[in-house]
Order: structure tokens, then sequence, then C-alpha cells
């Protein structure tokens, strides 16, 4: 059943841009005492109320743990290669550590190590 959960988070963050999410968590806000059915009927892609919860916590967490680390594993990347090729310094591992928590610091990821 947990696995099944996880599947179904990720096809949620896949269905909605972040910008929709904010967009119906605004209305939600807008109209509180509005039955879901009626969120349902203005937003067809929401189809549970556990839809929403998980909107909030998204934008409050700034995405996925995973979306972050692709964040941060295409800033390295981007540093590296400009301090290697453009800038034809070296490129220690405590420089690629440097901008994994720089990125981190970045995205509000205060316990990134």
């Amino acid at each position: 059943m947990d696995d099944f959960d996880d599947d179904q988070e990720m096809h949620i963050y896949n269905q909605f841009t972040l910008e929709e999410m904010e967009d119906i968590i605004e209305w939600v806000d807008q109209h509180p005492n509005y039955k879901f059915t009626t969120i349902k009927h203005r937003f067809r892609k929401v189809k549970f109320p556990n839809y929403i919860s998980r909107f909030r916590e998204y934008i409050k967490e700034n995405g996925t743990r995973l979306e972050k680390l692709d964040q941060i594993k295409q800033f390295m990347w981007d540093e590296f290669y400009i301090k290697r090729t453009i800038e034809k310094e070296a490129v220690h591992d405590t420089d690629l550590e440097l901008f994994a928590i720089q990125k981190a610091r970045e995205l509000n990821w205060d316990n990134f190590k």
C-alpha cells in the first residue's frame, strides 16, 4: 500500500505544474467553505482531497527532494564546466562540495550534507 502512495504522489507532481498548484491553493484559500466537489468541478485534474494537502507541502518545501537533488547536480555540473573549460582552473572535491552546499542553501535545504 505504501508503494502505491509513493507512485500516486509522483504522478501528482508530474501531472501539475508549480503554477497550477499555486493557483489551486490560492483559490481554495479564497473559498474555504466550498466543498471538495466544487473544487473538483473547477479544477478537473484534482481527483482526491489529499491533492490539496500535498500541493501545500510541495509549495512549502519548494519541490521534492529528487527535484532539489537534480537542481544541485545540474548546478554542480555547470560550475564544474565553467571552472574547467572557461577559466582553465583545477577543480577539487572540496570545490564540488561547496557548489552543492551553496545550491542547497539557495533551495532552503538547510540539513543538506
